[in-house]
């Protein structure tokens, strides 16, 4: 991310991570909410107003899935991304959720 925002140099910025981690149903979310941090950390270094968007990943694709762990884990993102997205968003740089 940081060779990105300094490349192109963006007052918004567009995340959305975090799905193929999920989907093998062995990824712990927290690590998946650093990377988020870590990346809104890289942006703001470069913007300190920079605007941040966080994807959700899609539901209907966790909700047709049979693998239950992977359902769980896919769920168990979707539902901690607005909690992260509040606890890390500042006046200066929003972070907003976007729900696919």
């Amino acid at each position: 991310m940081a060779k990105l925002v300094e490349d192109h140099d963006p007052d918004l910025v567009l995340i959305q991570l975090g799905v193929n981690d999920v989907w093998g149903g062995s990824a712990p979310i927290q690590p998946i909410l650093d990377n988020y941090s870590e990346l809104v950390q890289q942006a703001r270094a470069h913007n300190p107003g920079a605007l941040v968007v966080v994807a959700q990943i899609h539901r209907f694709i966790a909700e047709n899935c049979t693998n239950t762990a992977s359902t769980t884990n896919a769920q168990q993102l979707v539902e901690a991304v607005p909690g992260w997205a509040a606890s890390v968003s500042t006046p200066e740089s929003p972070v907003f959720v976007a729900d696919l």
